[in-house]
């Protein structure tokens, strides 16, 4: 074991970091795969956190999902007064899966599988054949933002885990930001359903009601609600336009449950929680230790992936601990395996070529940037990915 792989777990033991599942608790994808079921998924899962979040849910006719991105359960608990919609329907609290991040939660809750085997590790994506760092979501390259497909990139191979939606007995109604509807990654995700776009969260609210009227029989709709995330990303958690975008959420949340007047089941959670960052720390093109790297760290800010040359990995273990040990530790794949923290089991093909080599874990909100000349990262003030509580603890809320 090395010295970092054993102070990873000193701050599991304290409980500075949540070690995934540790604890018994339901994740996200325990979830995912109760709704699944609740859709008719056959050959899934079993678990006593799955049947647990199933009992939770029951066999509603209509289900709704409402995915609040950001919305962990400290922020809820620090945002939300005693007779909010939302705090008043939390049922249990969940984890969020590692890295706790959008694109890694997405994926899972679109694949129906943990980060070990579908592989993304954050918003910047190594993609060693095609020599670049994506940004997933958007689906462009991380510093010029062109599009992927201008590097020869093909979606169907990049993005090639099944979704589960075909799966589901109930087609999916998917509704989302309309500037993301035709988006290369939204369409992988609405694989199998339909997507309607909206432009503010009470239009969003109306088209999942009117869908829940029109059904003609036993209907899924998903609401992806990303507004309170970008307002943490920008102003940190504790600034009041944080507040007011969470009374919006929350007064519009209520009244689309008062006007579906016990027609359908709500179910509500968040794919991640937010902190505010902490130290940051710069990696420049120039610096000693990107001569022992492929690429500038993927991942994220707070988790970073670190692909090493051959031959370069004691080098760049003694560099990176001279300039960043102070606040990270780095543990090497079979490590992160052997801790079962991508998820319980062994780590897939994929997930072992976009993990890379090591990936830094930090007992508080720390971030590694680096600094392109040309083009300078988008630093937030709010961030997630981390295994701090604040960003791993996410509620489950049914009404």
């Amino acid at each position: 074991m090395s010295s970092d792989f054993e102070r990873v777990m000193r701050w599991f033991e304290t409980g500075r970091l949540v070690r995934p599942r540790a604890a018994g608790r339901p994740t996200l994808l325990d979830m995912k795969h109760a709704i699944a079921r609740t859709c008719g998924v056959e050959e899934l899962p079993s678990s006593p956190q799955i049947e647990l979040v199933c009992e939770r849910i029951g066999k509603p006719e209509h289900l709704i999902f409402i995915l609040v991105d950001g919305l962990g359960l400290e922020l809820l608990q620090k945002l939300g007064t005693d007779d909010s919609f939302l705090k008043r329907h939390f049922v249990e609290e969940m984890e969020a899966v590692y890295p706790s991040t959008t694109t890694v939660a997405l994926t899972a809750l679109t694949t129906g599988v943990y980060p070990c085997e579908h592989g993304f590790p954050g918003w910047w994506v190594f993609f060693e054949k095609l020599g670049v760092t994506a940004e997933l979501l958007p689906f462009h390259e991380r510093f010029t933002k062109k599009p992927l497909q201008q590097f020869g990139a093909v979606s169907n191979d990049i993005l090639c885990v099944p979704n589960i939606f075909p799966r589901f007995k109930r087609v999916p109604q998917i509704v989302t930001l309309k500037d993301y509807v035709h988006s290369t990654y939204s369409t992988y995700w609405a694989t199998g359903g339909m997507s309607y776009g909206y432009e503010r969260i009470s239009h969003g609210c109306e088209i999942v009601l009117g869908r829940v009227e029109q059904a003609k029989g036993p209907s899924y709709h998903h609401l992806y609600v990303p507004q309170l995330d970008s307002t943490c990303h920008k102003h940190g958690i504790d600034h009041p336009e944080v507040l007011r975008v969470f009374e919006i959420i929350d007064a519009e949340l209520k009244r689309l449950h008062k006007n579906l007047d016990g027609r359908a089941r709500m179910v509500i959670s968040a794919d991640h929680g937010h902190v505010n960052r902490e130290v940051d720390r710069h990696l420049k093109p120039d610096d000693k230790l990107m001569e022992t790297l492929r690429c500038p760290p993927s991942g994220e800010p707070t988790v970073p992936v670190f692909h090493v040359k051959p031959g370069r990995h004691e080098e760049f273990r003694a560099l990176f601990a001279e300039q960043f040990g102070e606040f990270f530790a780095l543990l090497t794949l079979d490590e992160v395996e052997r801790l079962k923290m991508l998820g319980p089991g062994p780590l897939s093909e994929r997930a072992r070529t976009f993990f890379g080599d090591y990936i830094g874990v930090t007992p508080a909100p720390n971030t590694i940037h680096f600094y392109h000349p040309q083009y300078p990262p988008s630093v937030h003030r709010g961030v997630h990915a981390g295994l701090t509580p604040g960003e791993m603890r996410i509620p489950l809320i049914i009404a």
